[in-house]
């Protein structure tokens, strides 16, 4: 099912429509009656149908697939998904060549060239919301300030880190491990198209929600550029779950499969269990 979203920042749970009529107090909802476990959901906008005027339904090339991975080491699962990634090169024979990124320059560097397959960022991440989405509690960040400034340098730069992701909430963002990208930095350092029509797979965990309906945020700023199609979150998610779902669907895609089978597949197998 393709739907072409023109609302803007207007956000509708394509995924939780329900075909049977609404359930009792007593009963308990039919999972196989929502949308998101039935169908295959393609949501589109404007741009992204232009972008599919220009590429092809498969990532077709005569050399390597190059995919960069941007990687928050501090994240539960980041040693398992280094593993996997590094272990790709091998298992594919030198078909895929993964290059694993943890600081801000070298991924930037990666996105202004515009030349990989696909990117995929494992990381910590938080997209901007409107101000009325806004309550921070500034005695609750005070206190949480003290007990910062209390632990021993050698184990606070987490939690400094963690300070100052609360306060910065007027722009959206990854951190890698070694720093943090802001939307606005990306916008002026990467003015151009990706080449290659990339395929980008936003696993930002925790925090993050790459909402395809947000006029603003990291999806539409890889669509405009070009990428043939963005995955990522429309809720909070745990890293373990996060580290688990990647491998399996990264597993199955560079095994040839498409993406909307694999990503309907792996709804069902994590439903039944």
């Amino acid at each position: 099912v393709q739907i072409v979203d023109r609302a803007g920042d207007f956000v509708f749970p394509w995924s939780l429509v329900y075909i049977a009529s609404p359930w009792s107090n007593n009963g308990a909802a039919d999972v196989e009656k929502f949308w998101g476990w039935r169908y295959k959901l393609a949501i589109l906008t404007d741009d992204l149908l232009d972008n599919y005027c220009q590429a092809t339904t498969e990532i077709a090339t005569d050399e390597p697939l190059r995919i960069d991975a941007g990687l928050y080491e501090r994240l539960v699962g980041s040693a398992e998904q280094r593993a996997f990634l590094a272990s790709l090169k091998a298992l594919s024979r030198q078909r895929i060549l993964p290059e694993i990124l943890t600081n801000r320059q070298s991924m930037v560097r990666s996105l202004a060239a515009a030349d990989r397959d696909v990117y995929y960022f494992f990381c910590h991440g938080y997209t901007e919301r409107i101000a009325t989405d806004i309550q921070l509690d500034a005695d609750l960040l005070s206190c949480f300030a003290r007990l910062a400034s209390s632990v021993p340098d050698h184990e606070s730069e987490p939690l400094r880190e963690h300070l100052d992701d609360l306060f910065d909430v007027s722009d959206s963002w990854m951190r890698l491990t070694r720093g943090k990208i802001p939307l606005t930095m990306l916008k002026e350092m990467v003015p151009g198209q990706f080449s290659q029509r990339p395929l980008v797979f936003l696993n930002m965990c925790e925090s993050a929600q790459v909402l395809p309906s947000l006029s603003d945020g990291f999806v539409p700023f890889f669509i405009r550029r070009g990428a043939r199609g963005v995955i990522g979150t429309e809720c909070s998610m745990t890293t373990l779950f996060a580290d688990d779902f990647a491998r399996a669907f990264l597993s199955r895609l560079f095994q040839g499969e498409a993406v909307g089978d694999t990503l309907l597949s792996l709804r069902r197998h994590y439903l039944d269990q």
